[in-house]
C-alpha cells in the first residue's frame, strides 16, 4: 500500500483493498505500519485516535478480519499499537510496538512490555509491528510467540530504505525466523515516500516448509494472496519437540552472558 500524507486518501486506499480482498473471498487483510497517517505529532496522535472506529465498520461490513498499526493516544501516553478485528467489527487483539524506532521516540511514542498471541478461528495470531520482528535480538520474541502458540506472525511495516542492504535484512531475517519457529509469516510493507524517506516494499508472505511463497515489488501497490494450512505446523512442531528441549537448556544456562 502506498501511504500518503492525506489521511482521507489512505481511507479510501484501505477500503478499495478491503473490498478487492473480500471479492477474492480472503479471511484476512494485512495492511503496513502506520496506514492510516505518518505525521507523528502529538495533536495529530490524540486527534487520530478513534479512525480505529473506521476500520472496525470496515471489517464489518465486508465480513473479513483486518490487521493494521496505528499510533494511539492512551491516557496521556502514546503507543504505536497493532490492531487484530475480526470479520464482526471487534478488537480481539492489540499489541504496542516493544522494539521502537529513534523517530518514534522522539515524537514521544512509548515502548510496549507484553507479549501476546490472540486465538483465532483460523489458529493463533501474533501481531508485532516492524521492527519488532526483524532486529538482531527479535528471534527471541518470535520464540516467546512460539511458546504462546502463534501458527500465524503477521506483521505491519514501514520499510524504510536506509541502504541498498535494507531489502536483504529484513527479507533474510524474517525468512530466518519463520523458519526457525515454525509459524507463518506475513508482512505487509509501505511504498512511496510520504514522510521524505524512501520505503521499500517487497510484502512478504513466508512458509516454514517453502520459505518465501509470496514477494510483492519495490514501488507497486498490489494484493498478495495465499492459502496457508496450518496442519503443516503441527508435523514440525512435533519434528521440534526432539530438539528445543537441548536449545532451551543451552540458552538457559548463558542467558546473563547474552544478554549482560
Amino acid at each position: 500500500m502506498k501511504v500518503v500524507k492525506d489521511v482521507n486518501e489512505n481511507l479510501k486506499t484501505v477500503e478499495r483493498m478491503i473490498k478487492r480482498a473480500s471479492n477474492k473471498k480472503a479471511s484476512i487483510i494485512l495492511f503496513p505500519e502506520y496506514c492510516l497517517y505518518v505525521l507523528l505529532e502529538k495533536r495529530l496522535m490524540k486527534k487520530y485516535t478513534k479512525l480505529v472506529k473506521n476500520i472496525q465498520k470496515l471489517a464489518k461490513d465486508y465480513h473479513i478480519y483486518v490487521i493494521f498499526s496505528h499510533a494511539q493516544c492512551i491516557g496521556k501516553k502514546f503507543y504505536n499499537v497493532s490492531f487484530l478485528i475480526s470479520d464482526k467489527g471487534k478488537i480481539i487483539g492489540k499489541h504496542k510496538k516493544i522494539f521502537i524506532m529513534p523517530e518514534e521516540k522522539a515524537c514521544g511514542i512509548l515502548r510496549g512490555r507484553e507479549i501476546k498471541a490472540f486465538k483465532t478461528k483460523f489458529g493463533k495470531i501474533a501481531i508485532p509491528i516492524c521492527w519488532d520482528s526483524f532486529n538482531d535480538l527479535s528471534s527471541i520474541l518470535m520464540r516467546k510467540f512460539q511458546k504462546l502458540g502463534a501458527e500465524f506472525v503477521l506483521i505491519p511495516s514501514y520499510s524504510m530504505k536506509f541502504s541498498d542492504l535494507s531489502i536483504k535484512y529484513f527479507r533474510t531475517g524474517l525468512t530466518a525466523n519463520c523458519l526457525w519457529n515454525y509459524a507463518y509469516v506475513a508482512c505487509a510493507s509501505n511504498i512511496g515516500n510520504a514522510i521524505g524517506m524512501k520505503s521499500f516494499g517487497h510484502s512478504l508472505i513466508i512458509s516454514p516448509v517453502k520459505g518465501i511463497i509470496r514477494e510483492g515489488s519495490e514501488n507497486k501497490e498490489e494484493l498478495l494472496i495465499a492459502d496457508l494450512d496450518t496442519k503443516i505446523l503441527k508435523r514440525l512442531e512435533k519434528w521440534d519437540k526432539k530438539y528445543y528441549k537441548t536449545t532451551e537448556e543451552a540458552f538457559k544456562s548463558i542467558k546473563k552472558l547474552i544478554l549482560s
